[in-house]
C-alpha cells in the first residue's frame, strides 16, 4: 500500500470531518475526493470509525512531537514547564484546523483513543514531567490528574483567545499569562 495515498486519504478525511462532521462525511465522498475507489479506501482503513480514530491519534502525536522539538528538558524546571506551555499554544495557533478538530472530537463517542494511547515517547510531557513538579514540591500539592487538566486547559484557553480574535501567537501575552498561571500554582 502506498504511504502517499494513505496520507492523501487522511488529509481529505481530516478536512471533510472538520467541515461536515462525522455523519455528514461518507466514505464514498472521502474516496472520491482522494481520487481512489471506495473499495481502495477500505484497504487502508477498515471502517470510517477506524479512519477518524487514526486522524485523532495523529493530531495528538503531532502535538507531542512539536513539543518534544521545542522543549529542552535539561533546563531549570520552571523554564521547562513554561516552554511546554508556550509550545502547546504555538502549535494550537499554528495548526489551528488540527487543534479545532481535536477539540471537536475529543468528547466524541466515535473516538476510542484517550491520552494513554499516545505512544509513550511523547506522552511523558503530560505525565512524568508534570508529576515531577508535584513530587519535587515545585507546585502546590494537588491531584496529579487535576493538575494536568488545569495545565492543559489553561494553555487551551490562551490558544482560543488568539484563534477567536484572529490573532497570531504572541509570545509576550503568552508569557504574561503563564506568569499568572504559574504564580497561582508554585509552592
Amino acid at each position: 500500500m502506498s504511504e502517499e495515498k494513505r496520507k492523501r486519504i487522511m488529509d481529505v478525511a481530516f478536512r471533510l470531518f472538520s467541515d461536515k462532521g462525522f455523519h455528514g462525511t461518507t466514505t464514498a465522498k472521502i474516496a472520491k475526493e482522494s481520487k481512489i475507489a471506495t473499495g481502495t479506501l477500505f484497504n487502508y482503513f477498515k471502517t470510517k470509525e477506524e479512519l477518524i480514530n487514526e486522524l485523532y491519534l495523529q493530531v495528538n502525536v503531532d502535538l507531542h512531537e512539536y513539543i518534544a522539538d521545542k522543549v529542552d528538558l535539561s533546563l531549570e524546571s520552571e523554564t521547562v514547564i513554561r516552554d511546554i506551555w508556550l509550545a502547546i499554544i504555538q502549535w494550537e495557533v499554528e495548526y489551528k484546523e488540527r487543534f479545532l478538530f481535536h477539540v471537536q472530537y475529543s468528547s466524541s463517542p466515535f473516538i476510542r483513543y484517550c491520552k494513554d494511547d499516545i505512544p509513550t515517547e511523547y506522552s511523558f510531557f503530560f505525565s512524568d514531567v508534570l508529576d515531577n513538579f508535584i513530587n519535587e514540591g515545585l507546585v502546590k500539592k494537588q491531584d496529579s490528574k487535576l493538575f494536568k487538566m488545569y495545565f492543559e486547559y489553561s494553555a487551551r484557553a490562551m490558544s482560543m483567545y488568539f484563534i477567536n480574535n484572529n490573532l497570531p501567537f504572541n509570545l509576550e501575552i503568552s508569557q504574561n499569562q503563564f506568569d499568572i498561571f504559574w504564580n497561582g500554582l508554585k509552592a
